[in-house]
């Protein structure tokens, strides 16, 4: 027979959530820190070198591009090798087009091996971004590995 008359509209179904991304990184310290020293890294990568000179300087390797606008989440670091007493590294989410550093931050010291940091801000798309390590003391050398997430 005939196909029947259309029924109503359903309801409107539940909204999705938005979606996540994360960043990760893992990287080779192959000179022990300096005191004072600072390294530029890329957000995600894998067994990423950092010689003594390397990415000492903000440059386009050390930066990655946000595709989408999100809310910062949380930064984690885990270290291989504890810095050691009166030692460590401090790890800060950096906007590389301003220059600025971000309020996520964290510092692995001492006998510890990682750190984390949850603050919440908006980043817009096309935010350059990379992560910045500052030694104290004269930590080890040591396999860094980094997580950023973001909604």
């Amino acid at each position: 027979g005939p196909t029947g008359p259309q029924g109503p509209t359903g309801p409107t179904g539940a909204t999705s959530a938005s979606s996540s991304m994360v960043f990760t990184g893992t990287y080779n310290f192959n000179s022990i820190g300096t005191n004072g020293q600072t390294k530029y890294l890329p957000l995600s990568g894998g067994a990423i070198t950092v010689a003594s000179a390397g990415f000492a300087s903000e440059v386009v390797l050390s930066q990655i591009i946000l595709p989408n606008a999100c809310s910062s989440e949380k930064l984690f670091i885990q270290v291989g090798t504890a810095p050691g007493a009166g030692n460590s590294y401090t790890y800060t989410l950096r906007d590389a087009s301003t220059a600025t550093d971000t309020l996520l931050t964290c510092t692995v010291s001492g006998a510890n091996t990682s750190c984390n940091s949850a603050q919440t801000f908006a980043i817009s798309a096309g935010t350059l971004l990379e992560l910045k390590t500052v030694a104290s003391g004269a930590p080890p050398t040591t396999y860094v590995s980094s997580a950023f997430s973001c909604q």
